[in-house]
This record gives C-alpha cells, structure tokens and sequence, in this order.
C-alpha cells in the first residue's frame, strides 16, 4: 500500500474514524474525506494541515509512494527535523499568502508553488530572520 488515498484510509482505519468522524475531527465536510479516499478530489492544503495538527501522521510518509503503509501503524515523525519541515513549509505557504494580500496580488497556481518553495529555502537557510527576503520576493513577483 503505497497510493496516497490508500494511506490516508488506513490512517483513518488505525484511529478507527469512521468518514464522517475523520471530517468532524478535520472540521471538513464527510463527502470531502470520501473523495480524497477514492481517488476523486486531491487533498489540499486545508486537508493536509488539519491532518497534521490533528494526528501524528508523518507527512514525510504519508507523500512518499516508495514507502509502504505497515499494518496498524501510523507512522510518526521520529526526529525534530520531520516535524521542523512541516513547520517550516506551513510558514512559507502562510508567509506566500500574507505578502500577497497585503500588495493586493493574486498568482497563478504555478508562481504561488514557486514562491513558496523559495519562501521555504530561505526559511531553512535563514530561519525567523527570511521575513523581509520573503517579502521583497512576494513583492517582485
């Protein structure tokens, strides 16, 4: 089992959720749960940051299809740097989204994946201190 719908099934079976518990506990929609788990609708930013927040699930296995899901497991971050990732990519997508609010701008889907990979380089080089590269990048772009 290594399809991202299957995974997110066997989360929601190792926690013993049913559909309409997994969306009460991500405060979304049951239909969206089931579309995510058959393959109809890709999860999204919303999906993955509540999944995180509420569960110990590891991104990094979770998005990985080289790695199999193992029977009654729901692998957790096992090192600072796991959790540090997600961390650090929640605040370049939120860095991304306030700069573009506050110049009154809109991206397309792709210049708005970019932005937020170089917002997460600079946090990983940068740390706390990338604010104002972050915004001088929103602003150029």
């Amino acid at each position: 089992m290594t399809d991202f719908k299957e995974k997110i099934r066997h989360v929601r079976d190792v926690l013993q959720l049913s559909r309409r518990a997994m969306g009460e506990l991500l405060d979304i929609p049951e239909g969206k749960v089931q579309k995510i788990e058959i393959g109809g609708q890709r999860a999204d930013h919303e999906f993955l940051s509540r999944l995180l927040e509420e569960t110990e699930v590891d991104l990094n296995w979770l998005l990985d299809n080289r790695q199999p899901a193992l029977e009654g497991v729901v692998p957790t971050g096992t090192s600072e740097v796991k959790f540090s990732d997600a961390d650090r990519l929640r605040l370049a997508i939120e860095a991304v989204e306030e700069g573009l609010d506050a110049f009154d701008r809109q991206a397309s889907p792709k210049i708005k994946a970019s932005l937020i990979a170089a917002a997460y380089e600079l946090l990983e080089q940068e740390g706390e201190g990338a604010t104002a590269q972050i915004i001088r990048l929103v602003r150029m772009a």
